[in-house]
């Protein structure tokens, strides 16, 4: 759990040389402006724009670091209960523990 300038630095530092698939999920309505051109290789962009990620881009990533808010979206996709070996959440430490419950429908 770290604040997004840690996340984003933890990117660029480590993972930009790995051959690992690495997306890092920003919400759609952020300025890409706000995000470094480093960073932004790892994202899900359009017309300079980010978008959300579908279920193929999930499959498809190695990592993924999103922050509470956007994890949301990973609960909308059909995706499979093993998909994730760990969760790794950007800005964890500022939401309240009720925020942290994330209803799964069945």
């Amino acid at each position: 759990m770290c604040d997004f300038r840690a996340a984003d630095e933890y990117i660029v530092r480590y993972f930009s040389a790995e051959n690992w698939k690495v997306l890092r999920i920003y919400h759609k309505e952020r300025r890409a402006t706000a995000v470094s051109p480093d960073v932004q290789k790892f994202c899900l962009m359009k017309d300079g724009r980010f978008f959300d990620p579908c279920d193929q881009d999930i499959l498809q990533s190695k990592v993924i670091l999103t922050t509470m808010v956007t994890s949301l979206q990973l609960t909308q996709l059909k995706l499979r209960d093993d998909c994730f070996t760990h969760i790794l959440i950007d800005e964890a430490a500022q939401v309240r523990f009720v925020t942290t419950i994330i209803m799964r429908e069945s």
